[in-house]
């Protein structure tokens, strides 16, 4: 379970980084948006890429209600070898750095359980 959180943080700081460095910037239109669990908005742009072609993606970031409408022209920022990985050019990711705390938190009580030195489940 620990690794899986670690893992599934580090992949998606890798993807940003990723779109960070080879990134391109596109005028995109924000075109819904869908609550999710966190009660923050999942959104949904639509935007031209280099050579032609139209994408329609959500982005990577959740944001606050009222924070952009539908509608809007917003910038998002993408990886050309991959345009569905697109994120607002503005917005700073979060929960990538609480997954993996919460990964190696998973690690080390799993590690000390296994080692002994915490019998979380002792049997009688």
């Amino acid at each position: 379970m620990g690794l899986f959180f670690m893992f599934t943080g580090l992949y998606a700081r890798r993807s940003q980084q990723t779109r960070a460095q080879r990134g391109v910037r596109s005028k995109a239109t924000l075109i819904g948006q869908t609550p999710s669990r966190s009660g923050l908005l999942t959104s949904m742009v639509q935007f031209s890429v280099r050579g032609g072609g139209q994408i329609t993606t959500d982005t990577e970031s959740l944001v606050e209600a009222g924070r952009y409408t539908v509608g809007q022209e917003v910038e998002v920022i993408y990886d050309p070898q991959n345009p569905e990985n697109a994120d607002f050019a503005t917005e700073k990711p979060t929960g990538i750095g609480f997954a993996v705390v919460i990964g190696l938190g998973f690690l080390i009580v799993g590690t000390l359980q296994i080692l002994g030195y915490l019998p979380l489940f002792e049997q009688e």
